[in-house]
């Protein structure tokens, strides 16, 4: 019996799906923590026909994720069937990523590099949670694949524009700073195309203008509900205060200000935070009273952030830095002391930064040949890397471009690298 080659190719993946399979139904607990309660209530506001209160409007995430399980919600799913569909959106991420390879090397090299990806730990680590990540990751992957096959001369050059948008689209909408990528990448290559002409240049701007799109609706209903323009959310204000810190000890992370009030008890840190009610009280008091809806919050946030970034450029500059290391690897964290934990991020990414650093200098060394589609990604790979470098970085932030680091990895190294035995 013949057998669709798509599917002989998913099948191969069947041993990664036992895997997954297992780990959830190991680790994976009955017990919501707050970013899973916060994603199951935006869903059970959309089978009410809404996602943020329309009084005082705080959202803190797109749509993407709590539109997807919404129908799980609706049919009030129990908890380890949403924890299980990250089975699903992993193991197609994994098979997009197999594909994407399959375009320019060998179908073994392929399935060896999409199974070290499938296996990545911090991957797994986040996988047993009603997160996002799953989901962007598996978007991430789509958008690569289709992006990929973008080709002049190709057949289906208009379909694979339109499922690369789309998926790039649904990344913007689950993990909203990618909303952010998009225009940046948008302005680029709009200004590449005028220069050049390019209808490669063209076909990468119709990906990017269609993402951004995908998203209109979204940004026209925060719009309506907040009147700022282009507003993603209303928590980044929060997010850049605390990445501009000046304070000694902290570094640039977020921290919640329920921690800083008080309120909130069950936070991670180990060590002594009576410094934040010292450093940070008085201004998150004014600023999360009642008097204030959650945009204004957000743009007191940021005016405060901006305040720090002039008067203390140098801090900054510092917590820059930390926060590149931070996304990678996981430390340093503010008023948090390093645990043998810390070496399950360490390791893994210490590997991948060398391969990075490796794929990065073939790239200078080989830049004429390669690809244009493959220079797509990955300028969407760096601008999506300083991008979080600047917010708040965590190896959570990093996971939805960890495949396309896999990709460019496993393309730069297999198709410019040689390995003799002398």
């Amino acid at each position: 019996m013949n057998i669709n080659p798509s599917i002989k190719s998913f099948l191969s993946f069947l041993p990664l799906i036992s895997i997954y399979t297992l780990i959830i139904l190991l680790f994976a607990s009955n017990e919501l923590v707050p970013d899973e309660t916060r994603y199951i209530e935006y869903a059970t506001n959309l089978t009410h026909g809404y996602y943020a209160d329309s009084e005082d409007p705080v959202i803190w995430n797109g749509p993407g994720y709590p539109l997807v399980i919404s129908v799980f919600v609706l049919a009030k799913a129990p908890y380890i069937v949403l924890q299980l569909l990250n089975v699903v959106f992993l193991t197609l991420a994994v098979w997009f990523l197999f594909k994407s390879l399959s375009l320019y090397i060998n179908t073994r090299q392929s399935l060896v590099f999409s199974y070290l990806f499938g296996l990545y730990p911090p991957m797994l680590r986040y996988m047993v949670y009603i997160y996002t990540e799953p989901l962007a990751i598996l978007s991430a992957c789509g958008f690569m694949y289709y992006a990929l096959k973008v080709n002049p001369k190709s057949s289906t050059r208009t379909k694979d524009i339109v499922m690369s948008a789309f998926f790039l689209g649904l990344l913007a909408l689950t993990r909203v700073e990618f909303g952010y990528v998009i225009t940046c990448a948008l302005f680029i290559y709009a200004i590449w195309y005028v220069i050049k002409r390019s209808k490669k240049a063209f076909h990468s701007l119709m990906i990017l203008a269609g993402a951004l799109a995908f998203c209109l609706p979204y940004l026209y209903y925060t719009y309506n509900l907040t009147g700022k323009a282009f507003l993603w959310g209303t928590q980044g204000g929060a997010v850049l205060y605390w990445r501009a810190t000046p304070f000694e000890n902290e570094y640039g992370d977020w921290i919640s200000s329920g921690v800083v009030l008080g309120i909130q008890k069950d936070y991670p840190y180990d060590t002594d935070i009576s410094a934040l009610a010292e450093n940070h009280l008085p201004f998150i008091e004014k600023v999360e009273s009642s008097a204030y809806s959650a945009a204004q919050k957000d743009q007191m946030y940021r005016q405060k952030a901006f305040e720090y970034m002039k008067m203390y450029p140098v801090k900054y500059l510092k917590n820059t830095g930390i926060s590149a290391l931070r996304l990678f690897f996981e430390y340093p964290i503010s008023y948090k002391t390093q645990k043998l934990t810390t070496y399950f991020y360490l390791l893994p990414n210490i590997f991948l930064v060398m391969l990075l650093l490796i794929a990065i200098y073939l790239t200078f060394l080989k830049a004429p040949a390669i690809p244009f589609e493959v220079i797509f990604i990955a300028l969407i790979m760096l601008i999506s890397v300083g991008g979080m470098i600047l917010a708040s970085g965590r190896v959570r932030h990093l996971l939805p471009i960890v495949p396309m680091f896999s990709f460019y990895i496993a393309y730069t190294i297999v198709r410019f690298t040689k390995i003799e035995i002398k």
